[in-house]
């Protein structure tokens, strides 16, 4: 028994709710993008007289060690403090004036670590330096956090348990090609146009829609 051999009624069926889908799966992405892999916790990043009020707060409480105000010679730096754990790793939390200086000084701090092969994904770029550690850099709008570790799981899991962030380790695909540059999203858009056009046209020659009805079936 064929498995496509249908009814030509019940094969329009299917190829219109198809071509429903096809059309409005992508603006439900947009319109419900989910939660992004990685946001900050605005409470937390009060600034009062070029400090931020609650770092203890923001980077978590029990730390061996807290620092201020250890990257103010970066441009457009408007507060920043950093805590040494008990395990060995070192968490850098920066608030710039806009994104543009975030992104300028996640250059310069990793022109300053020697290292090699660099990675990205969806949350943070990092990459073992030239001396053993472990790097994390993560941008979130005008925030810049850095991770330093002994090895990349202890980076990781200090990234995800940071109180300043709401670390997401299922984002939302609306959110995260909103983290996209322009040209990658509006090829990826016209990837799928392009795709869906072929598969509903396929779709219409099997349910015989626009051809004459005097024809006999396949």
């Amino acid at each position: 028994m064929r498995a496509l051999d249908l009814p030509t009624p019940l094969r329009r069926f299917l190829t219109w709710s198809y071509l429903v889908v096809a059309v409005i799966a992508p603006l439900m992405v947009l319109i419900f993008p989910g939660q992004p892999p990685l946001s900050v916790d605005q409470e937390l990043l009060s600034v009062e007289n070029g400090r931020i009020v609650n770092y203890q707060l923001a980077l978590g409480e029990g730390a061996d060690k807290y620092t201020v105000d250890v990257v103010n010679d970066l441009s457009g730096i408007v507060a920043s403090v950093a805590a040494d754990y008990p395990d060995g790793s070192n968490a850098m939390l920066a608030i710039f004036d806009v994104h543009d200086s975030a992104s300028a000084a996640l250059v310069n701090l990793k022109e300053m670590i020697p290292h090699q092969n660099e990675e990205q994904d969806l949350w943070a770029r990092h990459f073992a330096s030239d001396g053993g550690e472990y790097v994390m850099l993560a941008i979130i709008d005008s925030v810049l956090v850095m991770i330093i570790s002994e090895r990349e799981s202890l980076a990781r899991d200090r990234l995800a348990s940071l109180p300043v962030l709401n670390y997401n380790p299922n984002p939302g695909l609306g959110a995260v090609l909103r983290q996209q540059p322009t040209l990658f999203v509006m090829v990826a858009l016209a990837f799928y146009v392009v795709v869906q056009w072929l598969l509903v046209r396929m779709l219409f020659v099997w349910a015989r829609i626009g051809l004459p009805e005097s024809e006999p079936e396949s």
